[in-house]
């Protein structure tokens, strides 16, 4: 029977209203770093290269082979198989131990005994507020949520979580076969059940070890689940023994066990065809009614849900000791506690891998003089205690301004003069209340990069701290995003101590010797491309005309761009994406069926062709991915393969000559269709941006995109490829987006720059009935009837089609279009576009009316703004005119005759009783673009056709109501 999915308020009601105990299992994601992030499977499999590099470092290419194509689940498997044969369980346990420890916190000590205190370790708001959970149960008469409580994950934060809420507990760790204890006598205690072992002893991983047959085990949790209500959170349904075990639970008639299963996922379809073994297993309890889906289910808020308290009264961190929520206190003693860069991370970095506090502190990373200004300029502070102040960092992406910012506030960090709070991810306000509850016995430096969208924040703690003399500010930001949040408009310097600030452009010849100078240090891996230039000036001046090179090209960023080109090369770029996009393949996002090359490659195809990436929200929803995680999930893993950033809101690769080899390489080497590509993303740009959630200023490129993507798309592409994707993405637009004009209006461009105007000109003609009742209509119509009459010209040369042109041409400026307001815009596009049609009709008589409204045109057109290429159209049309002797109209009334007169003569001519039937020559007029030309702003104040000179007028800009 088709599975039947409840929502979230429905699995709250059921657990609160239970009639027997209720029990837990859960699986991951729990296990976090201390900045949220989750070990997953692209930590494990390094920690596994790491292993076999030290130990076994001819089995590499081997295990690379072995892992190749898979990805999740599988991969994970088959890298503990591998490493488990050839170099032991002990291994195993090494790489478990060391993801493990990753959830430990800024500053915890290194050594300590059993798991250490709950204070030292980053518990997860899913896991504190199940805790939280127990607890409120085991105050109340009633015991509602006894547990056990039975985890797939292998790390200790759950007991942690309890002990931190003072929660006896008892471990039952599972790595053999074993019973589980009768927990019916524990009516104080909390049993947790590791089903797959503990961090600190063996762990099972491999499918040899997960599907065992341990029969006294599936008896136990047989008997367990007896009689309960089990939750099921975060777990999807592994080959594993508990799995077997809920399989004859759900064959034995007398079992009397209820599962409320919590899916992530909200499409019925979706869940039954991705976990489809799973509900084959457990059919029985389906049929039975002892089986209940939930879908829409988050792992980090259901337990709060149940429990009926705040998800912010749970237990918190204590060791976080920085005074601003979300921001870190970084400290000499955190950045000693670092782990060194491997080599492999640093041959990653130089090739554009985004930097951390590790990279910040290594000596193998080369530092730019602008370091050594900035650490001058804090130390001038620390020296005469001046008043709060701000320093800017500012460059386009790719210059290296990250770099520079954690390389200054490390060193502030460990000259031990300044508390150093920087901020961990840029969706993290800043409180000016808090800020000025700053101990005020402390030199405080506030860092933090993307600073752009704290601008607000700073402008009222600048307000707030006019006489503080501790507080200071260390912020980065790209240019353009910094000018367009009005951050150079604040009047910093009237306000506080602005130093002046630091901005990136390219390198100066001495950073570029010290950059070159790291490169070399590591040999050809190091130099890369620049390895085959022997002497060493001659590789650092072949790098500054790469840089200089690429900003001529108008690059992202071009010391990023300089550096693709020297270490890589066209050729070897395609090599190096290649090669990453091989091991994104094999990564599964957290908590979501798609991998980190899906992601990738839809940032990509935004980027490709010039848009500043895809919106972070929309590529959550496209990757299954919570919005709020996309930075821990996506971005961050991504950097660490210098694949893509995260810039206002927005996630894009890492430079636009990446974006278009990621996407080469995804559809021609991993058989990725781009246009299906395009579809998805143009189909969850509206739905995600449809209501009350904005998705920035992409949304309208996204939906439009059909037209860009045919000029833009990389040329590896063949022009039929892009041709196909093009339509597909407009397609997938007038699909989604149904109560736009603009839609159709775009594909039909896109058809008509395809070639394809026969399906121009009818999708036109199809939709023009149903115009109206569009919600752009007004602002559209003009120039949709403009695009129509150009795809009607473009179906063949001869006279027909040219009339056919400028008939509707002069239409979509006439007043049968009243009351769709007229824009300087639309005059102007229009005059350029009919002029050439008149043109095509005119002979060379003076009394011609097609060359007389020719003239008319250029005269009317004159009369807005012009770019200079409208300029140039109109004075070729001036000039053609004057020729054969027809003077400029002697007025507006004059020239709108003309006009008048040519678009009728050319409705006349049509044989076409479509396009004919659409105006009665008679009727056709101009009244509005004879006001708008008339007012102010369609006036000029000389005559603008004068012999050679040609000037444009200076009008303000029509705005569509």
């Amino acid at each position: 029977m088709p599975l039947k999915l409840h929502d979230k308020d429905a699995l709250v009601t059921h657990a609160r209203k239970a009639d027997k105990p209720v029990a837990f299992l859960v699986g991951c994601p729990l296990s976090e770093d201390a900045s949220g992030g989750v070990p997953g499977v692209s930590a494990i499999l390094g920690y596994v290269r790491e292993e076999l590099q030290n130990k076994a470092p001819e089995r590499l290419v081997k295990f690379e082979t072995e892992i190749a194509g898979k990805s999740g689940t599988d991969a994970y498997q088959a890298a503990l198989v591998w490493l488990q044969g050839y170099l032991g369980q002990n291994a195993v346990n090494r790489v478990v131990d060391r993801a493990v420890r990753r959830a430990r916190v800024t500053g915890a000590p290194i050594a300590f005994e059993d798991n250490g205190e709950p204070r030292h370790w980053h518990l997860p708001i899913g896991t504190k507020q199940l805790a939280e959970l127990i607890r409120s149960s085991f105050q109340s008469t009633e015991n509602h949520f006894p547990g056990p409580i039975l985890t797939t994950n292998f790390d200790p934060l759950l007991v942690l979580a309890l002990e931190a809420l003072g929660v006896p507990t008892t471990l039952h760790i599972i790595d053999e076969d074993g019973k589980l204890p009768r927990t019916e006598r524990r009516t104080r205690y909390c049993d947790v059940v590791y089903l797959h072992g503990f961090w600190r002893g063996n762990t099972l991983h491999t499918l040899a070890q997960l599907t065992a047959d341990c029969s006294d085990l599936k008896n136990s949790i047989k008997k367990i689940l007896n009689q309960r209500i089990l939750i099921v959170t975060a777990y999807g349904g592994w080959d594993d023994v508990f799995t077997k075990a809920l399989t004859e639970v759900a064959k034995d008639d007398d079992a009397q066990v209820e599962v409320l299963w919590c899916f992530y996922e909200t499409d019925p379809n979706e869940i039954e065809l991705k976990y489809r073994q799973l509900l084959s297993h457990i059919n029985p309890l389906i049929r039975k009614g002892n089986f209940h889906a939930f879908g829409g289910i988050d792992c980090h808020s259901i337990f709060a849900d149940i429990g009926g308290f705040s998800p912010t009264s749970t237990v918190s961190n204590a060791a976080t000791t920085s005074p601003l929520a979300g921001w870190e206190r970084i400290d000499s003693a955190y950045l000693a506690g670092l782990a060194p860069l491997r080599q492999e991370e640093i041959i990653r970095y130089f090739d554009g891998a985004v930097p951390t506090w590790r990279h910040a502190v290594s000596d193998s990373i080369p530092r730019r003089q602008a370091v050594s200004e900035v650490n001058s300029r804090l130390a001038q502070l620390q020296l005469f205690k001046d008043s709060c102040s701000l320093q800017l960092i500012r460059a386009a992406g790719g210059e290296g301004k990250t770099t520079l910012l954690l390389q200054a506030a490390a060193d502030a960090a460990q000259s031990g003069e300044w508390s150093v709070l920087w901020r961990p991810s840029p969706h993290i306000g800043l409180a000016p209340e808090h800020i000025m509850r700053l101990d005020t016995t402390k030199q405080w430096l506030i860092v933090a990069d993307d600073a752009d969208n704290l601008i607000p924040d700073l402008s009222e703690c600048v307000r707030l701290l006019r006489d503080a003399t501790n507080v200071h500010f260390l912020l980065a930001a790209r240019d353009t995003d910094w000018h367009a949040a009005n951050g150079d408009e604040e009047g910093w310097e009237s306000r506080v101590t602005y130093h002046p600030e630091v901005v990136l452009r390219g390198l100066i010849p001495e950073d570029a010797k010290a950059v070159v100078n790291s490169w070399r240090n590591y040999g050809e891996a190091g130099l890369k491309g620049l390895a085959a230039i022997t002497d060493s000036d001659k590789q650092i001046q072949a790098f500054l005309k790469a840089i200089q090179d690429d900003r001529k090209d108008g690059g992202d960023g071009s010391l990023f761009g300089g550096l693709l080109a020297v270490r890589f090369g066209e050729t070897g770029l395609q090599a190096h994406v290649r090669e990453f996009l091989t091991r994104l393949r094999g990564v599964r996002i957290s908590g979501s069926s798609n991998s980190l090359f899906d992601a990738l490659v839809y940032a990509a195809a935004c980027h490709a062709v010039g848009l500043p990436g895809i919106n972070e929200n929309v590529l959550g929803d496209l990757v299954s991915v919570p919005r709020d995680w996309v930075h821990t999930r996506i971005v961050r893993p991504l950097g660490e393969e210098a694949a893509a950033v995260q810039n206002a809101g927005h996630v894009l690769t890492r430079h636009s000559k990446v974006a278009a080899a990621v996407i080469v390489e995804a559809e021609q080497t991993f058989n990725t269709d781009l246009a299906e590509v395009w579809r998805a993303i143009v189909r969850q740009t509206v739905h995600t941006g449809t209501g009350a959630l904005r998705v920035g200023q992409t949304f309208e490129m996204i939906v439009h995109a059909g037209p860009r993507l045919q000029k833009l798309l990389p040329k590896q592409f063949s022009e039929d490829r892009r041709k196909i994707i093009a339509i597909a993405a407009a397609k997938a637009a007038m699909e989604y987006k149904t109560d736009w004009l603009g839609c159709i209006d775009s594909l039909g461009r896109t058809y008509r720059e395809a070639g394809d105007f026969d399906k121009a000109t009818e999708l036109f003609r199809n939709n023009l009935k149903d115009a109206p009742s569009k919600i752009d209509f007004d602002k559209v119509i003009r120039a949709y009837w403009y695009e129509w009459s150009v795809c009607e010209g473009k179906k063949g040369n001869g006279h027909e089609h040219a009339a056919a042109n400028a008939w509707l041409a002069g239409l979509a400026l006439s007043d049968l279009l009243n009351p769709a307001p007229i824009s300087q815009k639309d005059v102007k596009v229009i005059c350029c576009g009919i002029g050439s049609d008149f043109a095509k009709l005119a002979n060379s008589s003076a009394t011609c009316p097609y060359a007389k409204a020719r003239c008319a045109i250029a005269w009317l057109g004159s009369r807005v703004k012009l770019d200079a290429r409208a300029r140039s159209v109109l004075k070729g049309h001036d000039r053609a005119s004057e020729k054969i002797g027809i003077k400029q109209p002697a007025s507006l009334g004059q020239a709108i005759h003309w006009l008048i007169a040519g678009v009728a003569r050319a409705r006349r001519e049509l044989n076409d009783p479509y396009l004919a039937q659409l105006e009665k020559p008679g009727q056709i007029s101009f009244r509005q673009l004879k006001i708008v030309l008339a007012s102010p702003a369609g006036q000029s104040r000389k005559r603008l056709i004068k012999k050679s000179r040609w000037k444009s007028n200076r009008g303000k800009k029509h705005r569509y109501r």
